[in-house]
């Protein structure tokens, strides 16, 4: 049996429905699905950058050295080590202020301060009595040192607390206390911060 023009009108406008509807299913899934790729892609980005954070956060506590010293020898020398126990000091260059013309001393390997090396200079210093009876003078320590494996540098500027001691047949000596933090510096400004300190 042949269809009737209407009839046949009428089976178009069904299959163009059915097409429309097809393609307006076809697109929300395409949407839906590029809705989903975004999120997920902006779900990465973030945790991304939430690692990353983390991970610089973690890698600077690792870097932020923190030393500790302990007078050796009756004050002869101080032994310097970090107090975090998983870094390792591997070298150090001290730096003291200008005006007091010493050479900035390298150690390797064995941390330390020697009064040796500063006695002639400390004593002719003008450094300033604490209440506490200890002369103190500004000293930037540059640290290479590992943590974790991986090698950083730190610099600081820190006071260095000694004691000068005058004798029964004249002349005098140094002994040294310690140090304690002043603050931490860019290591391109240490002289320039160590000489700062010293003026104040």
């Amino acid at each position: 049996m042949s269809e009737t023009p209407k009839e046949r009108r009428e089976a178009a406008k069904i299959r163009r429905r059915w097409i429309s509807l097809g393609e307006a299913v076809a697109v929300a899934a395409v949407l839906i699905s590029a809705a989903t790729l975004w999120n997920s892609y902006a779900e990465r980005r973030s945790a991304e950058a939430d690692r990353a954070a983390t991970a610089q956060k973690e890698g600077k506590v690792e870097a932020a050295l923190v030393l500790r010293a302990r007078p050796v020898d009756d004050g002869k020398r101080l032994t310097i080590e970090a107090v975090d126990p998983d870094q390792v000091i591997q070298s150090q260059r001290l730096i003291l202020p200008s005006k007091l013309d010493v050479t900035p001393i390298e150690t390797a390997g064995d941390a330390r301060i020697e009064a040796r090396w500063l006695a002639d200079a400390l004593k002719e210093s003008d450094a300033k009595r604490t209440a506490a009876g200890d002369l103190r003078v500004p000293v930037a320590i540059v640290s290479r040192f590992t943590s974790k494996g991986e090698m950083h540098d730190a610099a600081a500027v820190y006071q260095l607390a000694y004691v000068r001691e005058g004798h029964l047949l004249g002349g005098s000596s140094i002994r040294l206390r310690g140090l304690s933090l002043v603050g931490r510096v860019p290591e391109a400004q240490a002289k320039k911060a160590v000489d700062g300190a010293f003026r104040r």
